[in-house]
């Protein structure tokens, strides 16, 4: 009887040292020493030996029921957070468990430089496989969608505020959308409201005028003068003809802006129509949307390229043409104010 419980007990003992040995080299030994990165994505609601097995054929993990267990017993089961995230094959089963639990997901950098329109915006989204280009647009022009936002007009074109965003995955077009509209009313300040109620603007017209400096702008020292032009052409009804409201107004732009472009009618055309577009042709950012709100004290009307990213600024038509034939190709009478 003795002997029996001495092998017994020597058995325990040999399967308990095992045990804790097997558990010990499972926590402390990594699949590889190089570090090796992987994309590793949790879908929303997945059980947890689907997330075990994903890891062991993706070799971050050397063994999934092991890693189950350990889970088990940190009662983590429930607590893997949906998400795409970065792991090493040189992490140990607690530092990868620590990181899903966690959800430090993957960061995606998303920038929105000045002067982006929507579509260009969509299109870098699309980019980094956050959502489709389809789904952007859609949700953009949302009329109940643009109502929650506080956005007058037909879409958010305007209001996704430039700036570098970092986002995680998944994400709808719907946050993305939301999270750079909040930021451009974070930045929308009560000065810039009072400001343009003296100009004589609602906050959408300064939203679209400044749509238009930011895409006539080269250099950033110009921006109030260009805001005054627009300012002073808007104040003696004189049309505002600019270029990229034109091109903002046709679709598939081929890139060469013509004469036939010029004359053919649509909301946006500011060389067919007086006052401001429908709606704004860009996303500005607050550097031009406080310029747009305090421009320059000069009489300008006229601007013409000097093909160096600056502009020569003329009072009157005849000082126009003799700074176009300086700095442009003679033109037959030009109608631009560029």
């Amino acid at each position: 009887m003795r002997k029996a419980l001495l092998i017994l007990g020597v058995s325990l003992v040999v399967l308990i040292t095992f045990a804790f040995v097997e558990v010990y080299l499972f926590l402390h030994t990594t699949p590889t020493q190089e570090k090796s990165e992987q994309i590793i994505e949790v879908p929303q609601g997945a059980p947890f030996r689907r997330i075990a097995k994903n890891l062991k054929v993706k070799g971050i993990i050397t063994n999934e029921i092991k890693f189950y267990f350990l889970a088990r017993l940190k009662g983590n089961l429930t607590s893997i957070k949906a998400g795409e995230y970065l792991l090493y094959t040189n992490m140990t089963p607690l530092e990868v468990l620590d990181t899903l639990v966690s959800g430090r997901t993957l960061l995606y950098r998303l920038t929105v430089p000045e002067g982006y329109n929507l579509y260009q915006v969509a299109d870098a989204s699309v980019l980094l496989g956050l959502t489709s280009k389809e789904e952007f647009v859609s949700k953009a022009h949302d009329p109940l969608f643009l109502q929650e936002l506080h956005i007058a007009g037909i879409s958010v074109e305007g209001y996704l505020f430039p700036e570098t965003y970092f986002l995680s995955k998944p994400v709808t077009a719907d946050k993305i959308i939301r999270t750079m509209v909040q930021k451009f009313w974070d930045h929308f300040s009560d000065d810039l409201r009072f400001k343009s109620q003296k100009l004589g603007l609602t906050e959408h017209q300064l939203v679209i005028l400044a749509s238009v400096i930011e895409k006539e702008t080269g250099i950033p020292e110009e921006r109030r003068l260009i805001s005054a032009v627009f300012h002073n052409r808007l104040r003696i009804n004189m049309k505002l003809q600019s270029d990229p409201t034109v091109i903002y107004g046709i679709k598939n732009f081929s890139g060469n802006l013509t004469k036939k472009d010029l004359q053919t009618s649509t909301p946006y055309n500011t060389y067919a129509h007086e006052g401001l577009p429908i709606g704004p042709i860009a996303n500005p950012g607050k550097e031009t949307l406080e310029a747009t709100t305090n421009p320059a004290p000069v009489s300008y009307l006229y601007f013409v390229s000097k093909n160096d990213g600056s502009h020569f600024f003329s009072n009157t038509y005849k000082e126009h043409l003799k700074a176009v034939r300086q700095y442009q190709k003679p033109p037959s009478p030009p109608t631009s104010i560029k």
